[in-house]
């Protein structure tokens, strides 16, 4: 995995002069006004990416019993753009949030997209899984192996352009996958250690569902537990908590003795503009979540003179590309 920074981050708190116009920026700058008494946003990630990642980055949040129970996936958007448009739409509509697995085959597959977890135990009314509500079918877009860590999409027997929300992590190089049914359409694959997750969710124990539901899907059920009384509880289901896409990366900052106010949330670093004083310094650094790599930007502040005019331009340069850290 190569992690690096897209530049060198060198932000000038200047003056404003009426003369002054973006055209007049450095060559590969980007002008932004700050004001005075305001604070300035920079979203961090638009200056570092994964050399490894081309296409669009989901999070996959569950429930596995493990202290990261995440795992990401990297969605093909140029080779099967009409299936990854498909299922980020069910994310963004947070209908794969509260979800659960309902299918888990040993060493086949795992499959999910379905159906909603329910809320209440098995012996109560209301404890059927409701199916997730779909939008339409999408046209098949096969061509890329069913092996090991990819992400398909599940579809109905004898109809290859039947698929909709339903989607299945291959466990296996399932490569009959790719003729059978006209091709399952591969859109995607689990990044970095994230098949840890996927093999843990695998490993559960499954069950025939159709003794406590009524839908015959449910016959290869994964239940992290059943109680001594058989009877299924919310918490037993091997849930997708949400699915959001997002960078696999997180973001942390530090300043020299002379710290501006500042903070980060998510990609977002936020610095107050209202400070004076000496220069400061500091650095950004991105840490990919999948294999921890780093990469850091380099930030120079200058307060502008109190007494002049206190509006301010940052000037952010892109000189060369960092490399790296070892």
């Amino acid at each position: 995995m190569l992690l690096r920074a897209l530049a060198v981050l060198s932000i000038i708190l200047g003056i404003c002069l009426d003369a002054f116009s973006a055209a007049d920026a450095p060559t590969g700058s980007i002008v932004r006004a700050c004001p005075s008494n305001s604070t300035l946003e920079i979203d961090l990630a638009e200056f570092f990416e994964d050399t490894a990642i081309n296409g669009t980055v989901v999070e996959v949040t569950t429930n596995a019993p493990l202290a990261d129970p995440a795992f990401f996936i990297e969605l093909f958007d140029e080779s099967t753009p009409l299936t990854v448009e498909n299922f980020l739409a069910y994310v963004r509509d947070g209908a794969y949030d509260a979800s659960f697995i309902h299918r888990s085959v040993s060493d086949f597959v795992i499959q999910g997209g379905g159906f909603k977890a329910p809320s209440v135990p098995a012996d109560q009314l209301g404890s059927d899984p409701v199916a997730i509500a779909t939008t339409g079918t999408v046209p098949n877009e096969p061509g890329i192996s069913n092996v090991r860590g990819t992400v398909a999409m599940d579809k109905l027997g004898g109809q290859p352009n039947s698929a909709t929300s339903q989607w299945f992590v291959n466990l296996n190089d399932n490569t009959s996958l790719d003729a059978d049914n006209g091709g399952y359409t591969v859109f995607g694959e689990v990044l970095g250690a994230g098949m840890t997750v996927v093999d843990t969710l695998a490993a559960a124990p499954t069950y025939d569902g159709t003794a406590y539901y009524t839908n015959e899907v449910f016959s290869d059920l994964p239940l992290w537990q059943l109680n001594n009384d058989n009877i299924v509880r919310p918490e037993d289901f091997v849930r997708i908590e949400a699915i959001r896409e997002g960078e696999a990366l997180t973001f942390s900052y530090s300043f020299d003795s002379n710290a501006l106010a500042a903070n980060i949330s998510g990609s977002i670093l936020s610095i107050n503009c209202t400070q004076t004083g000496p220069p400061k310094t500091g650095v950004v650094r991105a840490t990919s979540k999948l294999d921890n790599s780093t990469a850091d930007l380099e930030i120079s502040l200058t307060a502008p003179d109190p007494t002049l005019d206190p509006a301010i331009i940052w000037f952010i340069t892109r000189p060369a590309e960092l490399e790296p850290n070892a």
